[in-house]
């Protein structure tokens, strides 16, 4: 596994991401950092060999990402145009990877928490915080399962969610007021 690390090493390397279309490779890169902390548990590690071709299509797109960088700052951009639509195609080719390494954090938090396997779980939720945000059934789940465990009612991940519910909940009181529901 520590190999895998290794070989990952380079592709990390380069400074930022491409500025084209760079609120999309920010979200990208920030995420394969998440993915590498999670693939250092031994029971995520079963996903590298899927994470391993994400991360080399990730660096494969931005690449081409650096290359339109490059010629938008060129006076002629003779190729600008092709790199552009290259560019957004291999940043959208990258969703299905993403949306696959994402589902299987899901199924590994729910799996955590149907085998009742504790160090698991708060590893699950501690290393991919950003990933439960985006899940607000997940994110239910998780609130409630966490009550079955004392240790975790102290828990900072814990406590932001449940923060973010109660804004939820209240922003959807406060939006039924206004439109004259409530």
């Amino acid at each position: 596994m520590k190999l895998f690390f290794l070989s990952l090493f380079p592709l990390f390397l380069l400074a930022g991401v491409p500025q084209a279309f760079s609120h999309l490779a920010t979200a990208i890169d920030n995420e394969r950092y998440v993915y590498l902390d999670l693939l250092r548990h031994e029971k995520f590690a079963v996903y590298l060999p899927e994470a391993r071709t994400y991360f080399i299509a990730v660096e494969q797109a931005f690449k081409v990402g650096y290359k339109l960088d490059i010629e938008m700052k060129s006076e002629e951009g003779e190729n600008e145009k092709d790199l552009r639509i290259s560019y957004l195609k291999a940043l959208r080719a990258l969703a299905r990877g993403r949306a696959d390494l994402k589902s299987r954090y899901y199924q590994e938090v729910y799996l955590s928490m149907k085998e009742m396997d504790e160090d698991y779980f708060i590893f699950l939720i501690n290393t991919a915080k950003t990933f439960l945000a985006e899940n607000s059934k997940l994110k239910s789940q998780v609130l409630i399962y966490s009550k079955t465990l004392k240790q975790l009612q102290k828990n900072s991940v814990i406590k932001d969610l449940q923060a973010e519910i109660k804004l939820d909940e209240y922003s959807y009181v406060l939006m039924q007021k206004n439109t004259g529901r409530i």
